[in-house]
């Protein structure tokens, strides 16, 4: 489980790193990840309910294109969860 949120720390700080690097560091972030562009998916809306990002035993990676904002306005709800 650990890996899991760790991989999707690295791929999400990986997009953050895309917009400011440009197109050539995808190439980078697929060979430290062994994946292709296939198995990378977009976030491209925040959410005002909350969002659950992932699965339980599976590898999920996402990206995104635009800053984000994940809120959750249910008492005690978390805007994002990895």
């Amino acid at each position: 489980m650990k890996t899991k949120k760790l991989l999707l720390t690295i791929a999400m700080l990986c997009a953050v790193a895309h917009g400011a690097r440009g197109q050539a560091s995808w190439a980078e972030v697929y060979a430290m990840t062994n994946t292709t562009a296939a198995k990378w998916t977009q976030l491209n809306a925040g959410s005002t309910e909350g969002m659950t990002l992932g699965a339980a035993n599976t590898t999920t990676y996402y990206y995104a294109n635009s800053n984000l904002s994940f809120t959750n306005s249910s008492v005690g709800g978390s805007g994002l969860t990895i």
